[in-house]
């Protein structure tokens, strides 16, 4: 079964499809526009602890930062000019 529905937006819009004489029809699909059940998740199941137990994460992360930035090799590029140009033979 096909349900048909007309929509009337405005007098001066409807005043095209009377002049035209035309008529305009829509149809609703009666699957697509069916109520969808919620789910009741949040109700039925328990939650025990936080999520994942990621307490620690929000401890250990500024710890591992510092730790990090301390043991970091620093590697840089010398700003001289290279006195040994010459010494390599092509």
């Amino acid at each position: 079964m096909i349900a048909l529905m007309i929509i009337v937006l405005d007098e001066r819009a409807d005043c095209l499809f009377e002049c035209a004489r035309q008529v305009v029809v829509f149809e609703q699909d009666a699957v697509l526009e069916r109520l969808v059940p919620t789910l009741d998740l949040p109700l039925c199941l328990w939650m025990i602890g936080g999520a994942a137990d990621m307490v620690h994460a929000l401890i250990l992360e500024p710890i591992s930062q510092v730790a990090g930035d301390i043991t970091a090799a620093i590697v840089t590029e010398q700003a001289r000019p290279v006195g040994d140009g010459d010494a390599v033979a092509a």
